[in-house]
């Protein structure tokens, strides 16, 4: 037996050092001298080809790599923060991976590692590879982006989507994700009956799981030296319940590939991973500001009634936005209906904002999760959202033409100016919302419509100061989708509406490359402030902490 686990040990050890003197030469200098020739436009179609298949190889080789190592180690070393902060110490690749967002790769690590090793050493062999994979992956999409054969908005969708689920493409906030999961939270505490499945979802154990969750990175943050036997922080007992249905074991998927699980969007679902009997909150980004992806997961799950689970999102919408909409503006709770001309149509509508300043916003939401599959994300996005615009299109113009809005059972004579149509999904399809080259696929490159998922239209609508700010801000997004400029998030166009004067944006425009693409974009926003924020009082208290971080 022993002669056996020393045999086993002298292969490990064999492996592990491979691999040390393959992320030791990370890129052949025979692929990285194409790689420039690339992306400075001096390659033929041949060298391009070639070039794309060598990094292909070699991100295969690194996922290997991952795949060896996770059949070694121990899955609660995903948890130490001490040895992911020394792994990317010496290690170029570890650093990359550690910078650019170790988040889905310490999942992965808690729910698919096999082994019981915890060395340094070989942590940093998983860091480094996930960081070499990460980055190939990166430079294939450069790749495919540079490629002016192909229509950077449609085919590329694939690439995007896949870095959205590994990189943090999108800029989110804690207070929107919290805001929306208790606005969850007081629709099902106000029809117990209706939601029966969710009673674990009430407003105190939402709250009390974003406490948690910021105490449980509080205490990983601090040195070692301040923290000596210290017991990480657990859930409260009102919020315990709603944890541990949003967590997974950490065998749970051991069986799994990497290949598999670097897009899976179970991560989304189940950002809390339990170890030994102790639970976390491993997938950091998903258990801060996208708790509100693993609520409604929760709820397809536990509410086998589809109409039930789109009042849940419906009503949710209109709840959390009646708290960032300013002064001057209501939506109403009950059921609201524009009937369609000439037609049976009554025109039950999802939801109404009216304004004091005579604007009108009519809004479609649409609650499907995203697929599994990066590649049909974009037929989604075409299903969905153009089915939300033409229903949208088809109130609008209803309301132009004079028809009377019914609003729980009364008339409201809407007027028939500044109507604007709201599609609101549950997220981007792959930053296909922000393509001026995807929108027409939806239906939905109106200049009085727009499509924004609902945590940025929280963030949005928290920003404007009235129904009409609101209104040209919907134009002003269209005007720069029409000007070809390339967006990736809702934050570049509420930076730029905010904070750019015509000029600044001619300017941007005039200097942009000759493809005509440009991206605006909202750096800036560090994970403490994330992580800390708190729903601003106002529209100007709003704009002010976007200027110190986003500026």
């Amino acid at each position: 037996m022993g002669q056996r686990q020393s045999a086993e040990a002298w292969v490990a050890e064999t492996e592990r050092q491979r691999i040390c003197e393959e992320e030791r030469l990370s890129l052949p200098p025979a692929v990285t001298a194409g790689l420039l020739k690339v992306l400075t436009g001096h390659a033929s179609a041949d060298e391009r080809a070639d070039v794309t298949r060598r990094v292909h190889e070699y991100r295969g080789r690194s996922n290997r790599r991952v795949e060896w190592l996770l059949g070694i180690l121990d899955p609660a070393t995903a948890l130490n923060a001490v040895l992911l902060q020394r792994a990317t110490e010496k290690s170029a690749a570890a650093k990359y991976a550690s910078e650019a967002g170790f988040n889905r790769f310490q999942w992965i690590l808690a729910v698919a590692g096999k082994g019981t090793d915890a060395s340094l050493g070989n942590f940093q062999l998983y860091a480094a590879a996930c960081g070499a994979w990460l980055a190939t992956s990166r430079i294939l999409g450069v790749l495919a982006e540079r490629d002016q054969e192909i229509s950077r908005g449609v085919q590329i969708n694939p690439l995007q989507e896949t870095q959205r689920r590994t990189w943090a493409v999108d800029v989110q906030f804690r207070w929107v994700s919290e805001l929306f999961c208790r606005s969850m939270a007081s629709e099902i505490e106000s029809d117990p009956e209706k939601y029966c499945g969710l009673e674990l979802v009430t407003q105190r154990a939402v709250t009390d799981l974003f406490k948690w969750v910021e105490a449980y990175v509080d205490t990983m943050d601090r040195p070692a030296d301040e923290k000596p036997n210290e017991q990480l922080p657990m859930p409260s007992t009102s919020a315990r319940p709603l944890v541990d249905s949003l967590s997974v074991r950490s065998d749970e998927y051991r069986f799994g590939s990497f290949e598999v699980l670097v897009e899976t969007l179970d991560i989304e679902s189940f950002p809390f991973v339990t170890l030994d009997g102790h639970v976390a909150p491993v997938a950091l980004r998903e258990a801060t500001y996208g708790v509100e992806l693993a609520l409604l997961s929760l709820a397809r799950r536990r509410l086998g009634n589809d109409k039930v689970r789109s009042d849940l999102f419906e009503n949710a919408v209109k709840r959390s936005l009646s708290q960032v909409i300013p002064s001057g503006m209501d939506i109403p709770f009950k059921p609201v209906f524009i009937p369609i001309p000439n037609s049976k149509n009554k025109g039950e509508t999802d939801f109404l904002v009216r304004s004091s300043s005579q604007h009108t916003f009519v809004g479609e939401c649409k609650a499907m999760s995203a697929v599994q599959s990066p590649s049909t994300v974009i037929h989604s996005f075409t299903d969905h959202v153009s089915k939300a615009a033409k229903q949208l299109k088809l109130r609008m113009e209803a309301i132009k033409a004079g028809t009377a809005v019914e609003v729980d059972g009364e008339i409201w004579d809407a007027p028939a100016t500044n109507v604007y149509g709201l599609a609101v999904p549950l997220h981007s399809y792959g930053g296909a919302v922000w393509s001026h080259e995807c929108l027409p696929h939806g239906d939905a490159d109106s200049q009085d419509l727009a499509v924004i998922p609902i945590h940025h239209l929280l963030a949005v609508a928290r920003a404007m100061e009235d129904g009409q700010d609101l209104g040209e801000y919907i134009r002003f997004r269209k005007v720069l989708f029409d000007l070809s400029i390339e967006l990736r998030d809702e934050l570049d166009i509420l930076a730029a509406y905010i904070f750019s004067d015509g000029l600044t944006i001619a300017s941007m425009i005039e200097s942009a490359p000759e493809h005509g693409l440009r991206v605006i974009r909202a750096y800036g926003v560090e994970l403490e402030v994330l992580l800390s924020d708190t729903m601003p009082t106002s529209a100007r208290a709003w704009r002010r902490r976007l200027a110190k971080t986003l500026i």
